[in-house]
C-alpha cells in the first residue's frame, strides 16, 4: 500500500482571510459607482439644440451655405482676448478684404450663461474687431458671420483666452 500524505491539521480558531477580502473588495467598487451616480447626476445636461429633429432638416442648407462661403476664398486670423475678438481678413491674393458687416458668437461649451453676439466693426482694413466679455480664462467657441454684396464668409472655430 503505498504511503499516504498526511493531512494538515486545521488550525482551530484561526479562518480563511479570502471571503473578507472579496467581500471588502466588492464593497469598495459598490461605494465608488454610487459615488460616480451622484456625481453623475450633478451636473445638469447641455443641449446643443432645443429642436434636434429641426436641427437635422435644416443642415443640408447649413452645408450649401459653408460651402458658398469657402468659395470666396478668405483666410482669416482669429484672436482673443478678455473683452475683444480680433479678425484680420485676406482674400486670395493676400489683399485685405474690407467694407464686410456683421457678427460674432463667442460661447463656452460647458455654460450657456457666457453667450453673446456681438457686432463687429472695422478698425482698418481687413481687421474687424468686436468687443464683449470674454472674462473667462479657457476655451471660447468663435462663430464668425460677416458679408456683404459678394457673399458671407463664415468661421467656427476654438480659441483660447488668456488668464
Amino acid at each position: 500500500m503505498p504511503p499516504s500524505s498526511p493531512t494538515p491539521a486545521a488550525t482551530p480558531g484561526r479562518k480563511s482571510p479570502w471571503p473578507y477580502a472579496i467581500a471588502g473588495g466588492l464593497g469598495v467598487v459598490v461605494v465608488v459607482n454610487l459615488w460616480v451616480v451622484h456625481l453623475a447626476t450633478q451636473d445638469p445636461p447641455i443641449k446643443e439644440s432645443e429642436k434636434p429633429y429641426e436641427a437635422g432638416e435644416a443642415y443640408e442648407g447649413e452645408l450649401q451655405t459653408w460651402r458658398a462661403s469657402a468659395a470666396l476664398g478668405y483666410a482669416a486670423a482669429v484672436s482673443a482676448e478678455r473683452g475683444l475678438v480680433r479678425i484680420e481678413l485676406k482674400d486670395r491674393a493676400g489683399a485685405a478684404v474690407v467694407g464686410l458687416k456683421g457678427t460674432i458668437g463667442v460661447a463656452r461649451n460647458e455654460r450657456t450663461d457666457r453667450d453673446q453676439t456681438l457686432e463687429v466693426k472695422e478698425i482698418a482694413p481687413g481687421t474687424y474687431e468686436a468687443k464683449g466679455d470674454l472674462a473667462l480664462a479657457g476655451l471660447w467657441r468663435i462663430k464668425s458671420s460677416l458679408g456683404d454684396a459678394r457673399g458671407t464668409w463664415l468661421d467656427d472655430r476654438r480659441v483660447w483666452v488668456q488668464p
